[in-house]
């Protein structure tokens, strides 16, 4: 996928810096772990799609607690695996991914005070200035998928029925949600896909 406009990825975590970003630990290049993906593919399904999560595609998907019977409740593992997703630098041609971006918060001592100290427009603005991927870059997302099966190790569902809506949940978060922090400002968000099977 194409990255729309910029992303943050890690935003939030710790760091020496105020704002952190996932990179890489031995390249140094910018990823998003599967578990984020994992992440907004299940709130996609479950909040845009309206799916249940005693439903069979979405434990199938992600696992839960499937009701095998009117008394006979069971819990089960996912069947899809969310890889990390990385960056294709070949579509940058030796362009570096990551800019500079800006936040700037005014009203510092307002949410640094737990509101006792009222919002006026004569606080200082403070720059705080994080790492994001930049617009245009190219991501490859992977995802694996094993058959589910019941207790007697016939097929309930196979892996391709997995991968499709583990593949749509996925794409559609990506999409419209978006990945990383700032996504309600519109970062994070993918389009054009190419859809490669091995």
């Amino acid at each position: 996928g194409e990255l729309a406009g910029r992303m943050a990825p890690g935003l939030g975590i710790a760091t020496a810096f105020e704002n952190g970003i996932s990179l890489d630990h031995i390249h140094g290049f910018p990823y998003i772990p599967g578990s984020s993906l994992k992440g907004i593919a299940r709130d996609y399904a479950t909040e845009v799609e309206g799916v249940e999560p005693e439903s069979k595609q979405f434990i199938a998907v992600f696992g839960g607690r499937w009701r095998r019977g009117p008394n006979e409740v069971e819990e089960r593992m996912g069947n899809a695996v969310f890889l990390d997703a990385l960056p294709i630098c070949s579509t940058y041609e030796g362009a570096e991914l990551l800019t500079v971006d800006v936040i700037t918060p005014h009203f510092g001592d307002y949410y640094g005070s737990d509101g006792e100290r009222p919002p006026v427009d004569y606080l200082n603005p403070n720059p705080i200035y994080f790492l994001a991927v930049k617009e245009g870059a190219r991501f490859i997302f992977a995802l694996i998928a094993r058959p589910m099966r019941d207790r007697n190790g016939d097929i309930v569902m196979k892996a391709c029925e997995i991968l499709s809506h583990a593949e749509r949940w996925l794409k559609g978060a990506l999409s419209h949600l978006g990945v990383g922090g700032k996504t309600s400002l519109g970062y994070g968000r993918f389009h054009n896909f190419q859809r490669h099977v091995f």
